[in-house]
């Protein structure tokens, strides 16, 4: 055999002939590889020994291959010869072999041997893929097993958890066990059974006693006593039973007695309340004016107030109140501003002891006048604060109002430290809420300026935005996708607009959004008095055994349009049926709501109205009513109506289907809309989901416009900072107290038409401040006099700031009125000076052109095209602006051939002058500059100017009014003699205007002496298209002429 380093050597020599790289690697490294095929080795060596030298070889060789990297190709196994290898010297072998060995070689590359050595190379191969297949095998097994172990193990974990608890409780249980041994231990060892022994041991003594003495013949005592004992107790009961219904009737004896004291009590007290107070003044009790307040409070007038508590007092008291114990009419206004006093006292004690509050505020006109509503919102609930008039609401009044209310509320809590509350309280407001018009936007930025730079914060206020305001958002997209509907379907005209008689009335509207206002305003409540039948239409539903359900079209503004749809879709029928059979003669309004309710295609817009509420408003309107969802909370149903609003967009063939869920899990409470809708045939239904689809389109966009701050992404979407929670916890979702509080003053100003706004205020706090009756009721008695003390005094100041209030709207509404005015009155002088200026040009050209002859004439006389261009600008002017054409030819956007020819188009389609041409004198000195008019002169000027040496004629063209007797007239100079005299051209004065000229049929003209010239130079303007009549501005002619008169007549 050969030795170890003989048997390295030989591998060495064999594996770089048959091309494996393995010079790089050392012994160590070799025998670590070799060790991997240690049993392939050993049946080597074992076949070299006897003798299988070159097979053995062969197969080894190949089988190891894989262990060692290829430096070539591998070139033929040479077989080898036993002789050869055992006299191999011990010395490694040179790098090449001798030709013996390439001899043996080449003799052992035959076919035979390496066909052998290709399906050894392939068995070799099946069995390294089977053995492969077999380690993925093992692999899967043991990943499922170690997840088998790992699950018992988890298992384990548990039972042992569980077995040392089980163990914890078995100890404690011992451990009660042996508490419970050694109390038994000593209960025993105690002398209660010693005690019980004894008693069992005298109970027997006395059992043999009792058998003794009944032996002894005492059983007929026994029996005889117990009879006796028998007739005692019935007499015992007897007597106990006529004790008791004495008893009885004494107690209800006394009862009499006290109820017959109690009336008779309250009798004298009645008799003997005072409403006033003992003294000289006679002032009114404490509980008269809580009184008169509270009758305030439930709307009863300050007139009737005294007359109510009489009657009160007359009816169920029983005594008479003379009329001078009782508030007259004055005195019940000034308790009522007793009462405005001790709202807002209970509004700035409700303020500043909050936490944070929200100041909610709003716009509205009345009887064209503007007032703003304000409402403050804490924790506790919603209180109303008022109104307030305003002459315009822009940003700035906005901001003066909040702050004064703010400074109003620091003022009635505590009168010596107003700056301190003020700040208090504009630090505890949190939060400002309105609607989102750009004024409001603006103020909310102003207010938030002034807080920060006030309280020297640099936090901001949180702006909020009432989410029912949404809902008009809807109902403007809805009448938007209702138009392009009725485009897109080619049905522009549908309803009463295919009607002839209805073809002068102007479509501005949907067809159903004026169907749903009109049937609403005639069938409804509080509709059209002139035009409607609602008391018919009532009869008719009486007669056929139905409910009207038409809505007042003002009811709600919010959701009126899609409320009013479904009901009149459940009416559909009956609505054709009366006014069809039993209003024959119908006015234009009733048959334009029959025409519509006729139409099936209006009916198709309708029902889609209708599914939109019960679908999208009215969930979302009754989510908004209930006021269960906080402001912070309210990104949940805005997600979802989101998300269903394009889900339907998508797809709304689901929206018929009665199992679908209603939105936000709210069911609308009246049902017989949707029994209308799913009545409808299903031709009908594929257009309604149709424009339903449509309609979720453009709600989609309003969505995301209007809602943006609750969607992902938003500001208020999943907010997550506690300080910002905090001061959104008390937060509406929506103003609608301010809108009830509108509603109040509606009906205020109803029943009060002549009230103050501090009145309308008083009545809409006190109705609508709920907690205010408990707030009072729980102060001290003391508390409450000196509350009242206060009101007595401080409520007449606050009504006298409100009325100052008041009066400075309205000298704000006279200042604007005024600058209007003279706004105004600089616009028409300008455009005076305009039209004085332009007629002087005209005079310096040779007067107005009337023909194309004219127009050639003027243009010969100027040299220069810039002149040619000016005088044919001047011409148009005095066409559009002094005479007052219109035409499309009189445009100065042109050149110059284009001006001269639209000016003969225009003079040759109508004649500017038809009754006079030849007014206007060519002869006027184009180098004369023009004068100034001037219309208001002074009395010392009029006296110069009647002095004989205080005028002279200096220009054609001049005007001038001239004495005659018992008269004057108006003219202008169309020929100078002399400074002191000149022909002049007059106009006609009209009969009944002294101010109002006209040009004669033909010519009136004189020679006229500068000494009968009493005014000049003033302005004459048309006021007329055709220039026929005129008129001085401002005229002073007759105070002029009458001073003329005065001085020299």
């Amino acid at each position: 055999m050969f030795q170890k380093d003989e048997r390295h050597t030989l591998c060495r020599q064999w594996f770089t002939h048959v091309g494996l790289n393995i010079s790089d690697l050392s012994d160590k490294q070799l025998r670590a590889r070799l060790d991997k095929v240690r049993k392939p080795y050993d049946t080597f060596s074992k076949s070299l020994h006897r003798g299988n030298n070159e097979a053995k070889l062969k197969d080894y060789l190949f089988q190891q291959q894989s262990h060692f990297p290829l430096v070539s190709a591998m070139p033929t196994v040479p077989s080898v010869v036993p002789c050869a290898i055992e006299n191999a010297p011990a010395t490694p072998p040179a790098d090449h072999p001798t030709g013996d060995e390439l001899t043996h070689l080449k003799i052992a590359s035959s076919g035979r041997q390496l066909a052998a050595l290709r399906r050894s190379n392939e068995e070799l191969s099946g069995s390294l893929l089977e053995a492969k297949n077999r380690e993925m095998i093992y692999k899967d097994l043991l990943k499922e097993k170690t997840q088998s172990v790992t699950t018992l193990q988890a298992d384990l974990t548990k039972l042992q958890g569980k077995a040392e608890r089980s163990a914890s409780h078995i100890k404690c249980v011992e451990t009660q066990l042996c508490s419970a041994k050694e109390y038994i231990g000593k209960i025993r060892q105690t002398n209660f059974y010693k005690r019980l022994k004894r008693q069992e041991t005298n109970l027997k003594k006395r059992e043999e006693n009792l058998k003794d003495h009944e032996d002894g013949g005492c059983i007929q005592t026994i029996e005889r006593l117990k009879h006796k004992l028998k007739l005692c107790q019935t007499a015992n009961s007897s007597l106990r039973a006529k004790l008791n219904s004495v008893k009885e009737k004494r107690q209800q004896d006394l009862d009499r007695h006290n109820q017959l004291t109690a009336d008779l009590l309250e009798e004298a007290v009645v008799h003997t309340v005072k409403t006033t107070e003992e003294g000289p003044r006679k002032k009114f009790t404490h509980d008269v004016i809580k009184t008169t307040i509270g009758l305030i409070s439930c709307g009863v007038s300050a007139k009737n107030s005294g007359h109510v508590i009489q009657t009160v007092a007359r009816n169920l008291f029983h005594t008479d109140i003379d009329d001078k114990d009782v508030p007259s009419e004055r005195t019940s206004l000034r308790f009522a501003d007793q009462g405005h006093y001790l709202a807002k006292y209970h509004v700035a004690e409700t303020v500043l002891d909050s936490d944070n509050f929200d100041i909610h505020f709003d716009g509205t006109t009345r009887d064209h006048r503007k007032y703003v509503g304000q409402q403050v919102t804490t924790s506790a609930g919603s209180l109303s604060c008022g109104f307030t008039e305003v002459a315009t609401e822009d940003a700035k009044t906005l901001v003066d109002v909040t702050v004064s209310l703010l400074q109003e509320v620091a003022q009635v809590y505590d009168k010596d430290d107003t700056e301190r509350c003020f700040k208090a309280a504009l630090q505890k407001c949190s939060g400002l809420m309105s609607d989102r018009a750009a004024p409001n936007k603006l103020m909310k930025k102003d207010f938030n300026d002034l807080r920060k730079a006030t309280l020297g914060t640099e936090e901001d206020l949180q702006f909020l935005y009432c989410n029912a305001h949404y809902l008009l958002g809807l109902g403007t997209s809805a009448e938007k996708s209702l138009k392009e509907l009725q485009t897109e379907w080619g049905q522009q005209r549908i309803g009463r607009d295919n009607a002839a008689q209805f073809g002068h009335w102007q479509a501005k509207e949907a067809a159903a959004v004026r169907y749903v206002r009109m049937a609403c305003k005639v069938l409804g409540p509080r509709g059209d008095d002139q035009c409607g039948c609602r008391d018919a239409w009532l009869a008719y539903c009486e007669m056929t055994n139905k409910t009207s359900t038409v809505p007042s079209f003002k009811s709600n503004r919010f959701n009126s349009i899609f409320y009013g749809a479904t009901k009149l879709l459940a009416h559909r029928d009956d609505i054709i049926e009366f006014l069809s059979d039993y209003m024959p003669s119908r006015n234009q309004k009733l048959e334009s709501v029959l025409k519509d309710a006729q139409s099936e295609e209006v009916n198709v817009f309708v029902a889609t109205l209708a599914m939109v509420y019960e679908r999208i408003t009215g969930p979302y309107w009754t989510l908004l009513c209930a006021g269960e969802t906080s402001y912070a909370e309210f990104f949940l149903p805005v997600v979802e109506l989101h998300a269903q609003l394009r889900e339907w967009r998508d797809y709304s063939a689901s929206i018929f289907s009665p199992h679908v869920p209603s939105l936000f899990s709210i069911q609308v409470p009246d049902a017989s809309s949707l029994a209308a809708l799913l009545d409808l045939d299903e031709a009908t239904q594929q257009k309604v989901q149709r424009a339903f689809s449509h309609f979720c389109v453009n709600f989609v966009a309003v969505t995301e416009r209007q809602l943006d701050d609750f969607l992902p992404g938003g500001r208020y979407h999943a907010v997550q900072d506690p300080q910002v929670l905090e001061r959104l916890r008390h937060s509406h979702i929506t103003n609608l107290l301010g809108e009830a509080c509108f509603g109040d003053l509606d009906i205020s100003i109803y029943t009060h038409r002549n009230s103050s706004v501090h009145h309308h205020s008083t009545l809409t706090m006190l109705k609508r401040n709920k907690t205010m009756k408990a707030w009072f009721n729980q102060k001290s008695n003391e508390e409450q006099r000196q509350l009242l003390l206060n009101a007595s005094s401080s409520g007449p100041e606050m009504r006298k700031r409100h009325r100052e209030n008041d009066r400075e709207v309205k000298a704000s509404k006279r200042q604007k009125l005024q600058l209007q005015q003279q706004r105004t009155e600089a616009d028409r002088q300008k455009k005076a000076r305009e039209k004085a200026d332009i007629a002087q040009e005209i005079r310096q050209d040779g007067g107005a052109c009337s023909s194309a002859g004219d127009v050639d004439r003027l243009l010969e006389r100027k040299a220069l095209q810039r002149e040619k261009l000016a005088a044919l600008k001047t011409q148009i002017r005095f066409f559009r602006h002094v005479l007052g054409f219109k035409s499309e030819l009189l445009k100065l956007t042109q050149d110059l051939p284009g001006l001269e020819q639209s000016l003969k188009e225009f003079l040759a389609s109508q004649d500017p002058f038809p009754e006079h041409r030849d007014r206007v004198d060519n002869n006027l000195d184009e180098e004369d500059e023009p004068s100034e008019s001037d219309s208001s002169a002074s009395e010392h000027e009029n006296d110069q100017r009647v002095d004989s040496d205080g005028f002279s004629f200096a220009q054609t063209g001049q005007t001038v009014a001239v004495f005659y007797d018992e008269t004057f007239h108006v003219g202008t100079v169309t020929n100078i003699l002399s400074a002191d005299e000149a022909k002049v051209n007059f106009l006609k004065k009209s009969s009944l205007d002294n101010n109002r000229f006209s040009w004669p049929a033909k010519e009136d003209s004189d020679t006229v002496s500068s000494v009968f010239v009493f005014a000049w130079d003033f302005l004459l303007e048309p006021i007329s298209t055709n220039a026929r009549m005129w008129h001085v501005p401002n005229s002073t002619l007759q105070e002029q002429y009458n001073l003329y008169v005065e001085k020299y007549c």
